[in-house]
């Protein structure tokens, strides 16, 4: 085959049409002979097995599975939506994890990259609805087999590669006369090696920093010379790979509120930066330092969607957050789905918020309203911001702290629980066990020794202090119920909050419940302490509370699983079963009911 637009030569590899790129790019952090096994296994058994087979105990595992999986890379796209429209360009498509996001807006998708191995998993992709509409093509943007005006869309991926004006303008000739660019760009810190990469670039840096290369100003500049009239540019921060917040780099707001919740995070060491950041901000210093750009280029603006005005992204398991932020802080919040299959979630917190803040009960008014939107990522969230601050802002990391969180946290769901939750029920020891089996992570736990009484109740699903708003006097509300169910075990948010805010004084997870629940120590003493009134205002044995404990977070675990959330292909998964089975394992050493 010959391409009949620049006569370059076409092969078909593995059912896979090809241009014969110059050089294979490296396969790090995989060896050449480990991403040729993970192609072979993928195209004989699921993406999700061929990764479990191959990766199980990679040294890289984590940050493999991130790289297929893990659509929160993606979180900018709320910013784009409107460009990603008919036929698209991915270019640099790695694993198709992108291509595959993009598929589900755009028309058709075509993923050209420059490793034929990652182009086999592309192909043979199960894990996506939208996979049919992605077709994987060899080759690099300097040799692709297709006509001029081709494309409505392109994205690409530009980081750790040269940006200059003929790359622009040689991708801008598929373009139609209204289509768009958009690229990921690394900042002037990442290509001269001050921000860890894999492979950093080293380039020349002409002219001041405040247009030249690596910054948003030189991008624009570069755009502009390309034949793009309407550029905008956007931070990923911290980087591209592990990008938290996306903001358009215009946006003065969105610095001083990302590091408003790291100095509340990190005490005394996050109030001294905070401030630096701030000084730093006013200075326009913080604008010309992002490691990680988007760069969006277009030859007219197009509105957004959702009406934003200065937007910043927060990424989140199965849902990015945008939010409106001004000089007056946060004036509007959207949750979008980061891929289709999450869009269940958002319905989810719809319907159950919605069925508890009907009740005529005081407790209704910490149940937050919201608006259900449509959108071109399905069904959006859209709530006004709570009144105070999270409850993990107001408090400090120490024993003291957390005892207060407890004792503030269970207040609030006894009540809760009381006013929503039904009478006493006795489960025998095979209900319980088949309560805690969840087959497609593998749990399966033995039968315990005896029957415990319970209750149902509505449960919120990610109950910790982050997600608990305080005033300084009482809760406000509680947010994010995208976990939430009409019923459940009661312990599955009372265990969680225990749980979670014990992890900051022992990380290690095995340790905390041992430190908790198990041993003679302060700690122990007084978070036991703090669950055994919680149990007394609720009516339910203590023994009740250390047997339901798995459900914690075997709650979350089995939601991901009916959804076939992205959770549940990375490393994520592995992190919630071992926390299901230590609690499980444990059981007999606990010591609430002593």
């Amino acid at each position: 085959m010959v391409c009949d637009h620049c006569d370059a030569e076409l092969v078909e590899r593995y059912g896979i049409v090809s241009c014969r790129p110059a050089d294979e790019p490296s396969s790090w952090p995989l060896s050449e002979a480990t991403l040729a096994e993970f192609a072979r296994t993928a195209t004989t058994m699921s993406i999700r097995t061929a990764a479990d087979e191959v990766l199980g105990d990679h040294p890289h595992r984590e940050s493999v599975l991130s790289t297929v999986f893990d659509v929160q890379q993606d979180l900018w796209l709320p910013l784009v939506a409107e460009y990603i429209t008919g036929r698209c360009l991915d270019l640099n498509a790695g694993y198709g994890r992108r291509s595959m996001v993009l598929a589900e807006h755009a028309k058709s998708v075509y993923a050209v990259e420059a490793s034929l191995d990652k182009l086999r998993i592309v192909a043979v992709r199960d894990d996506y609805a939208s996979a049919e509409r992605v077709t994987p093509v060899h080759s690099t943007d300097r040799r692709l087999p297709f006509r001029d005006d081709t494309f409505q869309t392109v994205v690409a991926d530009f980081t750790g590669e040269r940006v200059d004006r003929s790359r622009l303008e040689r991708v801008r000739r598929y373009l139609s006369d209204d289509g768009s660019l958009v690229f990921l760009a690394d900042g002037w810190p990442s290509r001269t090696g001050l921000t860890e990469r894999i492979e950093p670039v080293q380039t020349d840096r002409t002219g001041a920093l405040g247009v030249g290369p690596g910054t948003a100003n030189g991008y624009r500049t570069l755009a502009a010379d390309a034949g793009f009239d309407d550029v905008s540019v956007y931070a990923l921060f911290p980087t591209a790979s592990r990008p938290l917040y996306a903001f358009d780099v215009e946006n003065a707001h969105a610095i001083p509120q990302i590091f408003d919740a790291y100095a509340n995070e990190h005490g005394a060491l996050g109030t001294a930066v905070e401030k630096l950041m701030r000084v730093a901000n006013r200075s326009g210093l913080v604008k010309r330092c992002y490691p990680s750009l988007l760069v969006v280029c277009s030859t007219r603006s197009k509105p957004s969607p959702f009406g934003f005005d200065d937007p910043l992204v927060v990424g989140g398991r199965a849902r990015s957050i945008v939010l409106d932020v001004d000089e007056s802080g946060i004036s509007d919040i959207h949750k979008v789905p980061n891929r289709a299959t999450h869009e269940p979630y958002t319905e989810r917190e719809n319907r159950v918020t919605s069925a508890l803040s009907s009740s005529d009960a005081a407790i209704a008014e910490t149940i937050p309203n919201g608006d259900s939107l449509q959108s071109p990522f399905g069904s959006v969230r859209r709530v006004v911001p709570a009144e105070g601050r999270p409850l993990d802002d107001a408090v400090g990391r120490d024993v003291d702290s957390m005892e207060r969180i407890l004792r503030i946290g269970y207040e609030w769901l006894a009540d809760f629980q009381r006013t929503y939750g039904g009478d006493p029920i006795e489960r025998s020891p095979a209900e319980i066990r088949t309560e805690m089996r969840c087959s497609p992570a593998n749990i399966d736990p033995p039968a315990v020794d005896a029957p415990a009484t319970t209750f149902s109740t509505p449960v919120h699903g990610d109950f910790m202090s982050s997600n608990i708003y305080f005033d300084g006097r009482t809760i406000t509300s509680v947010i994010d119920w995208e976990y939430g169910a009409p019923t459940g075990s009661p312990i599955v948010d009372a265990g969680y909050l225990l749980l979670n805010t014990a992890a900051w004084l022992v990380g290690d997870f095995e340790d905390r419940v041992r430190t908790v629940l198990c041993d003679d120590t302060e700690l122990g003493e007084r978070a036991r302490s703090c669950v055994r009134r919680y149990c007394d205002a609720v009516d339910l044995p203590y023994r009740t509370f250390e047997v339901y404990l798995p459900m914690a977070y075997l709650h979350q675990l089995v939601l991901d699983w009916e959804y076939d959330a992205v959770g549940t292909y990375t490393a994520l998964a592995d992190e919630q079963r071992h926390r299901v089975v230590t609690l499980i394992e444990l059981l007999d050493d606990m010591s609430i009911a002593e």
